[in-house]
């Protein structure tokens, strides 16, 4: 593969994963919401989602790479231009800031529904472990995120394959019938909502994207990283969607159908799947977290101390809103305000294209 080391590949795939299966997608929530409330139609969704998450990961990763620490705070205003960039730096803040709210309160369902914790004792556990680990800065947490988004991917997907075999397409064909039960859908179809899915997780991921694109790796390997974590993502999606689809009528009460899944499984499953899915919350809830406060206070400074402490307790008090209303609220607006976003980034790229494609066009004449 040339030039292309694949312990950079599997470390930038390991952290897209990681960055993008918060507590929505581990915990189902966010895979019933955007894909299995469409039934069948939503495989559709599923593969856009994918091919998008590739190209538009390795857009902003390889950027990076090329641009640097020096490209980090211009990013929504080198591909959205001045005006617009300005508007999404002073909301991206927000929605990342809503988005750890949402890992907050789906680590607090999981605390509370599997071991019995009250909902508050779980949210604040969580808490003072995102808190502890933003203060060991960047590289330590794309460290962290390497390791722990291919476990959940495998856990996932294991969860995902055992209960769609074990209800068969019988199981499947009913289940979407119930599939969108009491569910508001975040878009009329299922490839628009797919479009939503990706653009309000890159639209937030963008800081951190970059950033990732700093640590040495090359252009080969931001694009292979990408494309890896991209396709592992969309086989975590294929497998849990079938399962939920096959298990409609029981999912839509349920705060944590994931963990449903793996208990009704075995017991033991459960308990492994309920820590890996705490981890990952974790480990999503943390780069979101200094992806803000790194904006205002330098890393490892005092001020960055009292920001982030400031920042998580605000965050612990907004999720005591229940886990699966934050859910469909907050990630549908993230979803359309990020669709600018994509469609910035998308557009940029196509005309730094043509006018390469021009510049060689004219340089041959």
């Amino acid at each position: 593969m040339g030039n292309v080391r694949m312990f950079s590949v599997f470390k930038i795939a390991g952290a897209y994963i990681a960055y993008v299966i918060g507590s929505g997608f581990a915990t189902g929530q966010e895979i019933v919401h955007f894909f299995t409330v469409y039934g069948l139609e939503s495989t559709t969704g599923i593969i856009v989602s994918g091919i998008l998450f590739g190209f538009t990961g390795g857009f902003m990763i390889s950027d990076g790479v090329q641009k640097g620490s020096s490209g980090i705070l211009r990013i929504y205003s080198d591909y959205c231009g001045i005006f617009i960039g300005f508007l999404f730096n002073m909301v991206v803040p927000l929605l990342l800031f809503g988005s750890v709210v949402i890992m907050l309160a789906g680590s607090a369902a999981t605390f509370e529904e599997y071991f019995g914790l009250e909902y508050e004792t779980g949210a604040l556990v969580m808490a003072l472990s995102v808190y502890i680990s933003y203060l060991l800065g960047f590289r330590k947490i794309v460290s962290i995120m390497g390791v722990f988004g291919p476990v959940v991917i495998m856990f996932t997907v294991i969860v995902g394959l055992i209960t769609f075999i074990n209800s068969g397409s019988i199981g499947l064909v009913s289940g979407c019938e119930e599939a969108a039960s009491g569910i508001v859908p975040p878009a009329d179809t299922a490839l628009g909502s797919a479009l939503l899915y990706v653009s309000y997780n890159i639209s937030t991921a963008a800081v951190f994207f970059r950033s990732l694109g700093e640590s040495g790796i090359s252009k080969k390997e931001a694009w292979t990283g990408s494309f890896l974590g991209a396709g592992l993502l969309v086989l975590s999606l294929f497998s849990v969607n079938l399962a939920l689809l096959s298990k409609g009528n029981e999912i839509a009460e349920l705060s944590i159908p994931t963990l449903h899944l793996a208990r009704e499984i075995s017991p033991i499953l459960g308990t492994l799947f309920s820590i890996i899915l705490l981890i990952e919350i974790y480990s999503t809830a943390v780069p979101m977290m200094w992806s803000v406060c790194s904006r205002i206070s330098p890393e490892g400074s005092m001020s960055a101390m009292i920001t982030g402490a400031v920042f998580i307790s605000i965050a612990i008090i907004c999720s005591f809103t229940p886990f699966e209303e934050l859910i469909g609220v907050i990630y549908p607006y993230e979803g359309r305000i990020g669709l600018v976003f994509l469609i910035c980034l998308l557009g940029s790229k196509l005309k730094t294209l043509i006018t390469g494609f021009i510049s060689r066009v004219m340089w041959y004449n």
